[in-house]
């Protein structure tokens, strides 16, 4: 994998300023999110990859409720650095971190029974174009609409989401595509 367009130490930089934003702001509702999300899909075990972890607390949250293995996948080793000091001693068995590429998953094809995200699209489309994040953010989600993120996934190869506005919070529900264009 490419080594990072962003230097190291504004890598960690922003690691830290997303980890105080997560647990200053944001706590309360990760477990809101993990309980929608484990809802919405009907997925409650195997293996669980969160994309674009960051210090891990959406994959923690889910963890708690998911029988199996989370996987936390960031590209920021710093982030990831955080995400494994708030990994409870007796769950280290079934959470692992994972440095890896969203564009480029080190892991084997079908391995993962459900990939969960908060905002993480962003961001990896930001590092992989060396942009800055926060600049990036604001250009794209400004106005955005659940359809907009929709036909990026799509763009992605990750088939046509179904998308869900509710006053909770606008929810993308996808399938990969199996060869030949079938839906599993």
């Amino acid at each position: 994998m490419e080594a990072s367009p962003i230097p190291d130490a504004v890598m960690a930089e922003k690691a830290r300023e997303f980890d105080r934003v997560a647990q200053e702001v944001f706590a309360p509702i990760y477990p809101v999110i993990a309980s929608r999300l484990l809802e919405l899909s009907g997925i409650r075990r195997g293996c669980c990859l969160d994309i674009g972890c960051g210090s891990g607390h959406l994959g923690l949250a889910v963890a708690r409720a998911f029988q199996g293995t989370v996987i936390l996948l960031d590209i920021n080793p710093y982030a990831l650095a955080l995400a494994k000091q708030r990994i409870p001693e007796d769950a280290r068995g079934c959470i692992q971190t994972l440095w890896g590429d969203v564009h480029a998953l080190p892991l084997r094809d079908a391995s993962v029974d459900l990939a969960v995200s908060r905002g993480a699209i962003y961001q990896s489309m930001s590092v992989r174009n060396g942009e800055d994040f926060g600049a990036s953010q604001e250009k794209s989600m400004y106005g955005a609409a659940p359809f907009d993120y929709a036909r990026v996934m799509e763009g992605l190869g990750l088939g046509v989401p179904r998308c869900i506005h509710e006053e909770s919070g606008d929810w993308l529900l996808f399938r990969k595509p199996l060869e030949g264009g079938e839906r599993p």
